[in-house]
């Protein structure tokens, strides 16, 4: 079948290609300047030549082409989500510079900021209308808990109430180039769950604006997201992870589904302001790719000569923890802050980190007598109950006792330190001996219950 829309007859060529990000050697970065690495929300100009995209909590335009970088928006706080007007003249963006997530603009080259939102529960910025004179922002009002953000329509040219668009929650959001509809989804699983299949999977829906009528147009086993329209309206792309890898796909109006990206490993991820034809911009790994039509996918080599930040030296604020445990003699504590633990030795003394890995460690634990500490790592899949030997703020002979794909907690040596236990999953408790071996279900529960060992250990 000829393609249409953003890539005029040339899908069946391109997929012959195979569509495989290849594997190229990224431009040589100029002397004196900087390579910009894992660079977010990128958004493609009207013209398909320029993109504006989130580094560093800044904003910053370059070609589509790839090479220098410049920053258009430089104030404290974090820039995100950027978009241009359908004129090319303006970025639209969200921004936390006073303190909660709000919808600003400025001149594609630069100069005075405009502010559009002023909710003190803030919002983010999804999409722009066709005449880029209003946008769908989401965010919390009314409701709170599990799910409680909402699609709402503001205008950026009149001071006008926000207007919900329909009473329940939605993902990302594409205004039809008519201006009478909106693609939105609904559901979605976490994306580290990868070749997700099930109830919880993202939808495709289409609301009629003037009607406030949705219609079901993508349902998969897997999630399907990040809908963006064809220019003519006959369709749209979208990302869908019915091969268990998440890939472009474009559903025209009357016909299945056609794949327009085919990898092996990792997917893919596309915003919905990062489709513009003929130029689609993409993140697959830590790498952005350029896909237009005819062409493989390159990956894109960006760098500035602009004065960055300090960031040889981490400075960390720690206010709390409800996650502590004392020696015996009560004259030292460890505890776990920013996903690592830390160790204080009296009154007054800064606090010393014990560990800096790429897991989350916590439920620090003394053995009786202060000489070794137990804790747990948890690398986002697997969680692991690890026992280390602890001297002066300092952790040696590091091993792993017990590891389980299900969450564990109140993992505790017994009091004369020969056993441990924890609670894995909804509520089972499990014991072993001090080395993870003999490990056992003691108690059977649905239900997490709390626990401690008896003093005499057994």
């Amino acid at each position: 079948m000829a393609a249409r829309g953003l890539f005029p007859d040339m899908l069946p060529r391109m997929l012959a290609m195979g569509l495989a990000a290849v594997s190229m050697a990224m431009a040589e970065v100029p002397s004196g300047a900087t390579r910009l690495e894992l660079v977010t929300t990128p958004a493609v100009a009207p013209d398909g030549k320029t993109m504006v995209f989130e580094w560093i909590d800044d904003l910053w335009l370059a070609s589509t082409q790839g090479g220098e970088a410049k920053r258009i928006v430089d104030v404290p706080g974090r820039d995100a989500h950027p978009q241009f007007t359908p004129d090319g003249r303006r970025v639209v963006f969200s921004s936390d510079r006073t303190g909660s997530l709000q919808v600003y603009s400025i001149p594609t080259g630069g100069g005075e900021t405009t502010r559009h939102t002023w909710h003190t529960e803030g919002c983010e910025l999804k999409c722009l209308s066709p005449d880029g004179k209003e946008a769908i922002i989401r965010g919390m009002r009314e409701r709170w808990g599990f799910r409680a953000t909402r699609l709402m329509r503001i205008s950026l040219e009149k001071d006008r109430r926000e207007q919900l668009l329909f009473d329940a929650t939605a993902t990302s959001a594409a205004w039809a180039p008519d201006g009478e509809s909106i693609l939105f989804c609904r559901g979605g699983e976490q994306l580290y769950r990868k070749g997700y299949k099930g109830s919880r999977a993202s939808r495709i829906w289409q609301l009629d604006i003037a009607t406030g009528r949705s219609v079901l147009k993508v349902e998969e086993e897997g999630d399907a997201r990040s809908p963006s329209w064809l220019p003519d309206g006959r369709g749209f792309y979208y990302v869908s992870s019915k091969t268990g890898t998440p890939e472009l796909w474009l559903a025209r109006d009357g016909s299945p589904p056609e794949p327009v990206t085919r990898h092996e490993g990792d997917g893919l991820f596309v915003r919905p302001a990062s489709v513009v034809a003929p130029v689609i911009v993409f993140h697959r790994g830590a790498e952005l790719f350029r896909l237009s039509p005819g062409e493989q996918a390159v990956p894109l080599a960006l760098w500035t000569r602009e004065k960055l930040p300090d960031v040889s030296t981490e400075t960390r604020e720690i206010r709390s923890t409800t996650d502590a445990d004392f020696t015996t003699g009560g004259d030292q504590v460890v505890f776990a802050a920013g996903g690592e633990l830390w160790w204080i030795k009296g009154a007054g003394v800064k606090p010393v980190r014990l560990t800096q890995t790429a897991e989350a460690e916590s439920n620090a634990r003394f053995s009786p007598d202060g000489s070794v500490l137990y804790f747990l790592k948890d690398d986002g899949i697997t969680t692991s109950g690890h026992r280390a030997r602890f001297k002066d703020g300092v952790l040696s002979d590091e091993k792993t006792v017990m590891s389980d794909r299900r969450s564990i907690t109140s993992f505790r040596p017994s009091p004369d330190g020969g056993r441990v236990a924890w609670i894995a999953g909804t509520g089972d408790i499990f014991t072993a001996n001090a080395d993870g071996t003999g490990s056992r279900r003691v108690y059977p529960c649905w239900d997490r219950p709390t626990f401690d060992w008896s003093p005499d250990g057994r």
